[in-house]
């Protein structure tokens, strides 16, 4: 009926890895990543498009142990986008061993997602779209009972910011928006059992 939207795209992602045992306490691992988005959008309510972003990456995780039991990670994330910019972010999960069975953990983390080509130019594209932005919170315990049970308990807290979501962009226009923000939390049990 010659009303058909075809759209089209493609992801080219290169990306190198190092990691390096210091001694057996402190390992780090660090790398580099690009990553280029293009779309050919073809639509009978505009002209062809074609459209293309990229990021640069750069990221460490140092993974630090103990005798004690005592572990963690602590790692960044520098990301630099051709259109919005750059930002940061990390994680940080400690976590403490008892008995070689029952681990007691903490993970703080941030993240940062850009809309998507297609949330930016498609007929229901807004050129206006901020990124997400989101902090995360979980805590918990893991028991080994024995080599056949196990139990997890874990509580979580999760803060996003400028959520991207399809809604009415202006009366009788409906595409993607930025919404003020999302606050999710909430547990998690898991009871583990291996009969062999």
């Amino acid at each position: 009926n010659g009303r058909r939207t075809n759209n089209g795209g493609n992801i080219t992602h290169l990306e190198t890895n190092l990691n390096y045992a210091f001694n057996r306490f402190v390992d780090i691992a660090s790398g580099a990543s690009y990553r280029l988005s293009k779309t050919d959008q073809y639509n009978p309510f505009s002209k062809p498009l074609f459209a293309d972003n990229n990021i640069k990456s750069l990221f460490t995780s140092l993974f630090i142990r103990s005798n004690t039991g005592l572990q963690a990670e602590i790692g960044g994330r520098v990301n630099d986008h051709s259109q919005y910019g750059s930002n940061f972010t990390y994680t940080l999960n400690p976590s403490y061993l008892i008995a070689n069975r029952y681990k007691l953990f903490v993970n703080v983390s941030s993240a940062y997602r850009v809309p998507s080509l297609y949330q930016l130019f498609s007929q229901f594209g807004n050129l206006n779209l901020e990124p997400e932005t989101s902090v995360s919170y979980e805590a918990g315990l893991d028991l080994n009972f024995t080599d056949k049970l196990n139990f997890a308990f874990s509580y979580f807290k999760r803060n996003i910011d400028n959520v991207i979501d399809f809604g009415q962009v202006r009366p009788g226009a409906f595409g993607y928006i930025n919404q003020n923000n999302q606050k999710d939390n909430g547990f998690e049990l898991e009871l583990g059992f291996k009969p062999s």
